[in-house]
């Protein structure tokens, strides 16, 4: 065990100084603003494994000379509020034991991807602090490194803002992320990259909450002919407040020859987007039974007016008003005055459950 006292000093050790061959397997800090410095050991950029052992009340730690290995944890590894450093980008953190993580924060810009490794990682708990500030990502990816069942990621918001919109969800294996909020007014960016067979599942959980999402957040991006609309691959809105809440859409992806960055209402068989049709659109008469279903989301929207690859996004009720699909299309050719077919790409973006008011235009924007 190693101890250190008083007040915003500097302990730098080796990598290889904090493990079980070294008989250094706690660290700890009894003063305040004690900051620790681990450097890679003769520049091997081998991994740093605190797996085996507990770092306790740092301010910061500092990884510094790791430029290719990864940072292993389990859930005893850091005790205390730690802020994680790095002088690479492309270093990994690796968890590989379930527990609660919310201790720790990292500093925007400075690592690559969280590894969920490992049958012994099933439910891990982060909060927004693991997700970077001001648009600058802390990691660009979540992933489960082996394919095992997709472990269950719980993200505790205790501030009001968080921004995933840098990160990619699973691309080897699933990883299913649940998102709760605080009961203040929340701003929620979801991911912009979701792989298909990943779950993502928000709340927002009181308060005047806004909630992001772009056209690769849910489903696949839509391509010509590809419809993608499985429910599971949605991101899930829960407790949604029609009074309160806002699901904003990223307007950069509206595409197209007279598509208006704006959002606006249509009835079905009116929507026509070379005039005044909106970027993002409530259909207002219409309903679907079944948001995964190609002919009934079409027929909802009914006829349209576009050119060959616009793009576009929709809302629409199901038959009780308390779901709300959202939706991304791009066009395969010119429609004048005709539906939707087959071979236009329709991506069905997020499910929103409404459990209070009811849902209507002044619910939905942009960013």
């Amino acid at each position: 065990m190693l101890t250190i006292g008083g007040t915003s000093q500097a302990l730098i050790l080796t990598d290889d100084h904090v493990s079980s061959a070294a008989n250094i397997t706690s660290v700890t800090s009894t003063g305040t603003t004690n900051t620790l410095e681990l450097q890679d050991d003769d520049t091997d950029d081998a991994n740093v494994d605190l797996s085996d052992g507990s770092i306790t009340s740092f301010t910061s730690i500092n990884f510094t000379g790791l430029a290719d290995g990864d940072v292993i944890l389990d859930a005893a590894a850091i005790v205390g509020t730690t802020t994680l450093i790095e002088d690479a980008t492309d270093v990994d953190i690796q968890i590989e034991e379930n527990g609660n993580y919310s201790n720790i924060t990292l500093t925007a810009g400075d690592f690559d991807d969280l590894l969920i490794v490992g049958a012994s990682a099933t439910a891990v708990t982060l909060d927004q602090g693991w997700f970077g500030t001001g648009g600058t990502a802390s990691i660009d990816l979540i992933d489960d490194s082996g394919a095992n069942a997709d472990p269950a990621v719980s993200i505790v918001m205790d501030g009001t803002s968080l921004d995933m919109s840098g990160v990619a969800q699973g691309t080897t294996n699933g990883v299913d992320i649940t998102i709760t909020g605080t009961t203040g007014n929340d701003t929620i960016t979801l991911q912009d990259s979701k792989a298909a067979g990943s779950s993502s599942t928000v709340d927002g959980n009181g308060g005047n909450d806004a909630f992001r999402v772009s056209e690769g957040s849910g489903n696949a991006t839509p391509t010509d002919t590809n419809q993608v609309l499985t429910i599971a691959d949605a991101v899930t809105i829960n407790n949604f407040d029609a009074a309160n809440d806002q699901i904003l859409v990223d307007i950069s992806d509206v595409t197209g020859t007279g598509v208006n960055a704006t959002v606006g209402t249509a009835t079905v068989n009116t929507l026509n987007l070379d005039t005044t049709g909106a970027g993002f659109t409530f259909f207002t008469d219409s309903a679907v039974s079944d948001f995964a279903s190609s002919a009934a989301v079409i027929g909802a929207v009914g006829t349209i007016t576009s050119t060959d690859n616009d793009e576009f996004y929709f809302a629409v009720k199901n038959t009780s008003g308390s779901q709300v699909g959202v939706y991304s299309v791009l066009t395969n050719g010119a429609n004048a005055g005709v539906a939707l077919a087959a071979a236009d790409g329709i991506s069905l973006i997020a499910v929103i459950n409404v459990t209070a008011g009811t849902f209507a235009v002044a619910n939905i924007g942009t960013w």
